[in-house]
């Protein structure tokens, strides 16, 4: 019964189960492109959004260090956040928070159900459930979306607030 409770809380809040000891997942290289773009590191107390003082409470232990991408946040729940364009020597995973909650402002997470190209990267599923916490925003899970090596633009469908997270190699699990 201990372990089950403690498998739960592990779901409801990352990293805060005793005995949880998943190690952070080795980051890949990248390059960020173009203007109001910029990486940072996946911490507590790091902020996200260039324009929100938003900041990281928890974090699942995988994505710890990670390099995750910053910009607008106004910006991308409006819908007119210019293209994220990254470049990488080696196949990549990059993770992907959606935030769980309703409402314009907030992108959805990709769905077989609606959009039939969904899956087409990957991302489909979360990879992470509550993979980060912030203050003053919902929880996010984390999905993992595939690209080969070289120049790409992230593809997220529709508008709304999400966060990048980290950029891994696709041999990554």
């Amino acid at each position: 019964m201990t372990d089950f409770q403690s498998q739960v809380a592990a779901l409801k809040s990352p990293g805060a189960a005793k005995g949880r000891t998943h190690a952070p997942l080795p980051p890949a290289a990248f390059a960020v492109h173009g203007a109001g773009l910029e990486s940072y590191t996946i911490q507590i107390g790091n902020t996200v959004f260039a324009d929100s003082p938003a900041t990281l409470t928890r974090v699942a232990p995988e994505l710890e260090g990670l390099q995750g991408i910053r910009f607008s946040r106004a910006e991308s729940a409006a819908g007119r956040l210019p293209p994220i364009e990254f470049s990488c020597a080696v196949p990549v995973r990059v993770l992907v928070g959606f935030f769980q909650a309703n409402g314009a402002e907030w992108l959805k997470a990709p769905s077989l159900e609606t959009d039939a190209s969904a899956a087409d990267r990957g991302g489909a599923e979360p990879l992470i459930v509550n993979g980060a916490i912030f203050d003053g925003l919902p929880p996010v899970n984390v999905h993992a979306f595939d690209y080969a090596a070289g120049r790409h633009t992230l593809e997220v469908r529709g508008t709304g607030s999400f966060v990048v997270l980290g950029v891994v190699t696709q041999d990554q699990r």
